[in-house]
């Protein structure tokens, strides 16, 4: 109940899975391009913690900690959760890692590391094949007290997921970007056991259709936020035209 609804009508198949080698837990990321990932940097950058505290751990190299590639997959449910169990069409591609440029991670007191700017891009090997609704990105800021949409898949039955499933739910902002702090806070519902949202997107839906405003971060103790896509916008911008050139250098 914490994960939140499956998403058997496919709604949200531009929200994939993303794995790392020497990671076994699951991120999410979103595709807003045939070719390209938009995830967060912790994501792709974290390291085992070292047994420090946040106080005295010195801040890591920039980027030091990223992994060069990883294996993203998309997930179709086909409007059956129940008769697609196990048989829901899963497909894997490989990509290059390209964290953003003022990517600096910090050790952090619960054991995770987050970072300065949690984003970061991959950049696919080929385009997927079958090609989700395009993904918009929001044009205004996140208000205080908006509902957004999170979307990302489940880590442990135990915890409320089941693998290899989508799921979304509705939470609310509890507070807007600041001057020098680009996180958006929402709120959690229920007890905070769940977090297979972390790379995920967070959209604000209307009438007038779904936009992308966030992409959801790693924890720091109870506080869940999402990194606003209005303040880095340029920088989005910028990737996706790089990918439609087919340039996989590092800036």
């Amino acid at each position: 109940r914490y994960a939140g609804t499956v998403d058997v009508e496919d709604r949200y198949a531009s929200v994939v899975m993303i794995s790392r080698k020497d990671d076994p837990g699951l991120c999410s990321g979103v595709l807003i391009s045939d070719r390209l990932v938009l995830t967060a940097g912790s994501c792709v950058c974290l390291q085992q913690p070292s047994g420090k505290s946040a106080e005295s751990a010195p801040p890591s190299p920039q980027a030091s900690s990223c992994v060069k590639r990883v294996s993203i997959t998309t997930v179709f449910h086909g409007g059956d959760v129940e008769a697609q169990r196990g048989r829901r069409r899963l497909r894997t591609y490989e990509g290059d890692v390209r964290p953003h440029p003022e990517m600096e991670s910090r050790a952090a007191t619960h054991g995770f590391r987050l970072s300065r700017v949690d984003l970061a891009v991959i950049l696919l090997d080929e385009p997927v094949q079958e090609r989700p609704e395009e993904v918009l990105l929001a044009a205004n800021e996140v208000r205080e007290g908006e509902a957004l949409i999170m979307a990302g898949y489940g880590k442990d039955e135990a915890l409320g997921g089941d693998w290899g499933a989508r799921y979304y739910r509705k939470n609310k902002a509890t507070r807007a970007p600041g001057v020098e702090d680009d996180r958006v806070l929402y709120e959690q519902q229920g007890p905070y056991v769940y977090d297979g949202f972390v790379g995920g997107p967070c959209f604000r839906e209307g009438l007038g259709g779904r936009w992308l405003v966030g992409i959801a971060g790693g924890r720091s103790e109870k506080e869940l936020s999402c990194t606003s896509l209005h303040v880095h916008r340029e920088w989005v911008r910028a990737e996706v035209q790089r990918a439609m050139q087919g340039s996989s250098a590092q800036p």
